[in-house]
């Protein structure tokens, strides 16, 4: 009698084992509880699908969404819900005063070409071309101030109203290919102790196309440089910019954004109480690199690519010194490096 009975409970067993297990099989995932992803396994400023994002955003905590923000792929900002309101109408303050370098290329608020628009934010100044869609350069301050605060959510990339309207303007996913991901020249990790600042770095305007290999490689070694600099307490005077070959111009697929051959950066070091390039001396440093904007960047040093003003200027028609007493222009001007700064910690 007791085989019997052993069978008959195994098989009783076996019978609530699988229903458990058909059950686990058909439920839905949403009951079960899911946990934060490992940084291991979120992006690097690669593109994803939109698979691998929307799961993202309903499990994110406060701490992976600091780290998020740090290393944010692209593509998410395009599919994040939080969106920043910078429209003109808005009660975003406008930035006031002039940039460290200037206004090296003219540029003014009222451009009816719409080559050189400029546009005034709070923590950085643009000059926009409306016709190439991609922006002329950039230029921010760089203070140890400005590293201290938590970086936002992951934004989606908007449109930049002062622009002169869509027409001007390019999108995110229209970037967007294989190879191809939207560089915001002043980077969000630069603007970290104003949240507002730190919204405008994601306007469209702010955005260039650019390839993996080089925002992954030596522009982001340039970018981590500079912030070291500030972190031992000198102050980084940053404009950066596009090289764009009108005559024979790439276009993003599909669109009529024109992709930069070359992304350009001139950072002028200087020690704390420099408020402007008239107080320039020789403790300052100047550094500038030219990167090709290429698929096939191997090199991820910056030092790789290290150039001078005057390479700059005279590819680009800028006036990158013009605020700086002459007799410092001149020795900044073709120094590849500059003089270099006093120790200050």
């Amino acid at each position: 009698m007791q085989l019997p009975m052993l069978l008959g409970v195994g098989a009783l067993v076996l019978g609530i084992g699988g229903t458990i297990l058909r059950d686990r099989i058909l439920t839905p995932s949403a009951s079960v509880e899911e946990k934060p992803l490992p940084m291991e396994a979120l992006p690097v400023n690669e593109t994803r699908t939109s698979e691998f994002i929307q799961p993202l955003s309903s499990v994110i905590d406060d701490e992976t969404a600091s780290k998020l923000a740090r290393r944010a792929d692209p593509r998410m900002m395009s599919y994040m819900r939080d969106r920043p309101d910078l429209s003109a109408s808005g009660s975003t303050p406008t930035a006031k005063g002039v940039p460290f370098f200037g206004n090296p290329d003219g540029a003014t608020p009222d451009d009816h070409e719409h080559r050189h628009t400029l546009l005034e934010h709070p923590g950085l100044t643009i000059s926009y071309s409306g016709q190439r869609r991609t922006a002329n350069w950039v230029a921010w301050d760089l203070t140890e101030q400005d590293l201290k605060g938590r970086p936002l959510m992951p934004r989606q990339l908007t449109e930049d109203n002062r622009a002169g309207g869509p027409e001007w303007l390019g999108t995110a996913d229209e970037i967007i290919d294989a190879k191809l991901i939207p560089l915001q020249l002043c980077p969000p990790q630069d603007r970290l102790a104003d949240r507002t600042a730190q919204q405008s770095t994601y306007l469209m305007t702010n955005v260039v196309p650019s390839y993996v290999a080089v925002t992954n490689g030596p522009w982001q070694d340039f970018e981590q440089h500079c912030r070291g600099l500030v972190k031992q307490g000198f102050v980084c005077h940053v404009i950066a910019g596009t090289m764009v070959d009108d005559l024979h111009p790439r276009m993003v697929p599909k669109s009529s954004i024109r992709i930069p051959d070359a992304l350009w950066k001139a950072v002028l070091v200087s020690p704390p109480g420099i408020s402007s390039a008239n107080d320039v001396d020789a403790h300052c440093q100047l550094l500038v690199i030219r990167v090709p904007n290429r698929p096939d960047i191997t090199d991820k040093s910056w030092q790789a690519y290290t150039t001078t003003a005057a390479a700059i200027e005279a590819a680009t028609g800028l006036n990158l010194l013009m605020s700086f007493k002459s007799d410092i222009a001149s020795m900044l001007r073709t120094a590849p490096s500059g003089p270099m700064p006093v120790p200050m910690r």
